[in-house]
């Protein structure tokens, strides 16, 4: 087969980049061609370094749409894989009704999901689409619920390979120090995780918070901490490289407090790292076999939920500290390229079929 991947940006380090990126380097480890096409120029190091021995191409030019045509009638994709929300996807629909499409629905496929994005409305686009794959039971439920999906798809969880191997976390001891990483914005809840310190450092132990990651809410947040009488707790650290270089054997635990999510990379790095997490339940991370042994799930949305699941964690510390080797091995399990590549081909054959 020759899959042809859409990419409108590998500018940052978010999930969809992540999941371009893997997916490309899984399809062409397996002996099919591929092709990763990039809308936007300018690509963070990570992926650069990562796609060095991958073909891909930019279309960062006065007429984008036009280059992608003439790339997409030279290079004959049997198929080509995009992010539905897209922009650049959203505008070729519209000029070409030849082409095999299937989309990865990135978050919980409800309606909330689509607001921040800077493409267009899903439901305009998505009956364009010959199949959909999602990352988890919950997303594709909300697609037929909230959307009215019924097309061909498929929950097939998204591929992670390691690029180096990681050093195991290894904390016997706790510090009580926590970590937050990602994009700094609404749909993250961050603003959950400053309103809930006061009460977690009161109930459990004095809590304290690291925060890594940039983005538009970072000014907001830091004024919330100082409102609601934290600050001295939490530390914003900046931008970060990539996952591992964070000091992540420096903290109890990884935090993610989000509204929504779909199957977040740095849950699934978290995980591969050892580190034990505090997660939210609203996404497909509690859908992994095993999981609810090795992570702390909460309601988001709650404080009290959020405070308790801190108390978990502390309460059965010496469980946690016991168990990096089976957090990394569940990852191994479930995300390698091995195991989830067959399910990738198997959805594209019943597509082009």
């Amino acid at each position: 087969m020759r899959i042809l991947i859409l990419a409108e940006f590998l500018t940052n380090l978010g999930g969809c980049e992540n999941l371009c990126v893997q997916l490309a380097l899984t399809i062409a480890a397996q002996g099919d061609e591929v092709l990763l096409v990039v809308r936007s120029h300018s690509i963070h190091p990570r992926w650069s370094s990562m796609l060095s021995t991958l073909p891909y191409v930019t279309l960062y030019e006065d007429k984008p749409l036009r280059k992608l045509n003439e790339l997409i009638d030279s290079w004959q994709p049997d198929l080509i894989h995009a992010v539905p929300y897209d922009k650049t996807i959203f505008q070729l629909l519209h000029h070409r009704h030849d082409l095999v499409i299937v989309g990865t629905e990135p978050c919980d496929g409800s309606l909330r999901c689509g607001w921040w994005y800077s493409g267009q409305p899903l439901q305009e686009v998505l009956p364009r689409f010959n199949g959909v794959h999602v990352l988890s039971h919950r997303a594709l439920h909300n697609l037929r619920v909230e959307y009215g999906w019924d097309g061909p798809s498929e929950v097939i969880l998204p591929p992670f390979s390691f690029t180096a191997p990681w050093p195991l976390w290894n904390r016997k001891t706790p510090i009580y120090r926590l970590f937050f990483a990602g994009r700094l914005a609404t749909e993250k809840g961050i603003e959950q995780l400053i309103g809930s310190l006061a009460q977690a450092r009161r109930v459990i132990a004095p809590i304290s918070i690291d925060i890594w990651g940039t983005g538009p809410e970072e000014d907001y947040l830091k004024r919330l901490a100082i409102v609601a009488g934290v600050s001295s707790w939490i530390n914003f650290r900046g931008g970060f490289a990539s996952f591992d270089k964070i000091p992540f054997e420096d903290y109890d635990a990884m935090i993610l407090p989000s509204w929504f999510e779909g199957m977040p990379y740095v849950f699934i790095e978290a995980l591969s790292s050892g580190l034990p997490t505090v997660v939210s339940s609203n996404g497909g991370m509690k859908e992994l076999s095993g999981v609810e042994a090795l992570a702390h799930f909460f309601e988001p949305g709650c404080q009290d939920a959020l405070v308790s699941a801190l108390a978990n964690l502390y309460t059965h510390y010496a469980v946690n500290a016991d168990a990096p080797d089976l957090r990394r091995r569940l990852v191994a399990d479930q995300f390698s390229p091995v195991v989830v590549n067959e399910r990738y081909q198997e959805f594209y054959r019943s597509i082009l079929s």
